[in-house]
């Protein structure tokens, strides 16, 4: 459950930006976005080297495309 409660964290961040920018009446900026397989930790740009939530190495992690 933690892991959980600091992904969903991440997540409300996320959406609270979503917002922002369509509030503003533009489009978030394209990029990459990579995700834990593990704990579903949610990353634009880059991935770390290894997920801060659950340790998990950079090299599992899903590119949405």
């Amino acid at each position: 459950f933690d892991y959980a409660n600091r992904v969903e964290q991440v997540h409300a961040d996320l959406y609270k930006k979503a917002i922002e920018v369509a509030k503003a009446k533009k489009d978030l900026p394209a990029g990459d976005i990579y995700v834990c397989p593990v704990c579903g930790d949610t990353f634009l740009g880059t991935a770390p080297d290894n997920c801060p939530i659950c340790g998990t190495p950079k090299a599992k992690f899903t590119k949405i495309q």
